[in-house]
C-alpha cells in the first residue's frame, strides 16, 4: 500500500511537473505568439502610418499646389481687375477732363456772351441815358426859352 501510495504520489508529481512544464511551454509559446503578433501589428501600424503620412503628404502637396494655382489665378484676376479699373479710372479721368474742358469752354462762351450782352446793355443804357440827357437838356432849354 505504501509503495502504491508512493508510486501514486510520484505519478501525481510527475503529472504535475509535466503539466507545469506543459503550461510553461504553452505560456512561452503564447507569449512568443503574442510578441510576434505585436511585432507584426506594430510593423503593420508603422506601414499604415507611413502610407497615411505619404498619402497625407501627397494630399498636402496637391492641396498646396492647388492653393498656389488658385492664388496665382486670383492674383492674375486681381491684376486684370486692377488693370481694368485703372483703364476705367483713366477713361473716367479723360472723360472728366474732356467734360471739364467742355464745361470750361461752355462757361467761357457763356461768360463772353453775358459780357457781350452786358456791354451791349451798358451801351444801350448809355445811349438811352445820353438820349435822356439830351432830351432833358433840350426840354430845359425849351423851358428856359419859354420862360
Amino acid at each position: 500500500m505504501i509503495i502504491i501510495a508512493i508510486l501514486a504520489k510520484i505519478r501525481i508529481i510527475e503529472i504535475g511537473i509535466l503539466t507545469k512544464i506543459r503550461i510553461i511551454e504553452i505560456g512561452i509559446l503564447t507569449k512568443i505568439r503574442i510578441i510576434e503578433i505585436g511585432i507584426l501589428a506594430k510593423i503593420s501600424n508603422i506601414e499604415i502610418g507611413m502610407l497615411t503620412k505619404i498619402i497625407i503628404v501627397e494630399i498636402g502637396i496637391l492641396a498646396k499646389i492647388s492653393m498656389i494655382i488658385i492664388a496665382i489665378l486670383a492674383k492674375i484676376r486681381i491684376i486684370e481687375i486692377g488693370i481694368l479699373t485703372k483703364i476705367g479710372i483713366i477713361e473716367i479721368g479723360i472723360l472728366a477732363k474732356i467734360s471739364n474742358i467742355e464745361i470750361g469752354i461752355l462757361t467761357k462762351i457763356i461768360i463772353v456772351e453775358i459780357g457781350i450782352l452786358a456791354k451791349i446793355r451798358i451801351i444801350e443804357i448809355g445811349i438811352l441815358a445820353k438820349i435822356g440827357i439830351i432830351e432833358i437838356v433840350i426840354l430845359a432849354k425849351i423851358k428856359i426859352i419859354e420862360t
